[in-house]
């Protein structure tokens, strides 16, 4: 079974991998400015450690999901729940930490850095776009979903969809809401 919002709009290791290697060459250039350097070393460390959380994340899934034909076969649907919750609040700490890193870079005159910068937020807010509409897709799906659950997801989806539409005007980003949400 796979995991999608639609037929162009799936949760696969490859998809999630290509987004998060767009983001690391804007955390490798800004680690090594001399400008930004001494304040940017600990988000740099801290993106990479959550990045590879949203990937263990998709590998989770899949593998949860991997030989069943629904996800109503699914017994423990908390863990689901859990995964695209801890995955989207990656996901947006990920993108607000690189907003942060951005503003030091334009306040320090480092236009190449923050260009790398804004094109990594563009596609951890299309991941974000994507990942929310594969959560809401599955819902329908998941049995026993509790009140607590729902909460969780709401908050996660939420405040990722929040965050991602800051990046509406990216072709990244409007690309995901037409692949996973179509023409409204």
């Amino acid at each position: 079974m796979e995991l999608c919002a639609s037929p162009r709009c799936c949760l696969d290791e490859s998809r999630v991998a290509r987004h998060l290697d767009r983001v690391s060459p804007a955390l490798l250039a800004a680690s090594r400015s001399p400008r930004l350097r001494a304040e940017v070393l600990r988000d740099v460390e801290a993106c990479r450690n959550a990045l590879s959380k949203v990937l263990g994340g998709a590998r989770a899934l899949r593998a949860r999901v991997k030989n069943v034909s629904s996800l109503r076969e699914v017994s423990d649907t908390e863990t689901i729940v859990n995964t695209f919750v801890n995955m989207l609040n990656r996901i947006v700490e990920v993108r607000n930490i690189v907003q942060r890193i951005r503003e030091a870079a334009e306040d320090r005159g480092e236009s190449e850095v923050s260009r790398l910068l804004g094109e990594a937020m563009a596609s951890l807010s299309a991941l974000a776009i994507e990942v929310s509409a594969i959560a809401l897709s599955s819902i329908p799906e998941l049995r026993q979903l509790t009140r607590d659950d729902c909460g969780k997801l709401a908050s996660a989806i939420g405040t990722a969809v929040f965050a991602a539409l800051l990046d509406a005007g990216s072709e990244l980003v409007r690309d995901a809401l037409a692949r996973c949400f179509g023409r409204i």
